[in-house]
């Protein structure tokens, strides 16, 4: 008998509770935990983490994250046109800051079926430093 995604699903949180993503930074020098950040849906997306303390990460829910590498304040969340479950880039160019963000692949309904699907795409976002 063939094994759908509602059934793996089904064995995935069977007896145990929901799967959720919990990325964790650490202090190299020390060895230490420094912060975790706890999302409701698993995290299968990628990282990125820039030279001005921001770490970029995006929810198979469709959220983009900017969090403070500090702390792990949440300073932006912007909801994509789909669920993040790929890799994720940060670059600059012309002095401008982006980061390109793969959405929209059907893995995540194993996890996360009421989420949806989409078309497997790339969205870019464009942020801008604000000295204050």
């Amino acid at each position: 008998m063939k094994q759908t995604s509602a059934d793996r699903a089904n064995h995935l949180t069977s007896g145990r509770r929901a799967p959720s993503g919990w990325p964790t930074a650490f202090d190299a020098a020390i060895g230490k935990q420094r912060w975790q950040y706890q999302s409701d849906k698993p995290m299968i997306g990628g990282v990125a983490v820039t030279g001005g303390d921001l770490v970029f990460a995006a929810e198979i829910t469709g959220d983009f994250l900017a969090l403070d590498a500090k702390d792990c304040e949440v300073l932006f969340r912007y909801p994509l046109d789909g669920p993040a479950a790929g890799g994720l880039v940060s670059y600059g160019s012309s002095d401008r800051q982006y980061v390109a963000v793969f959405r929209g692949c059907g893995y995540h309904n194993q996890m996360a079926p009421e989420i949806g699907g989409g078309n497997p795409d790339y969205q870019r976002l464009r942020f801008e430093a604000v000295n204050n």
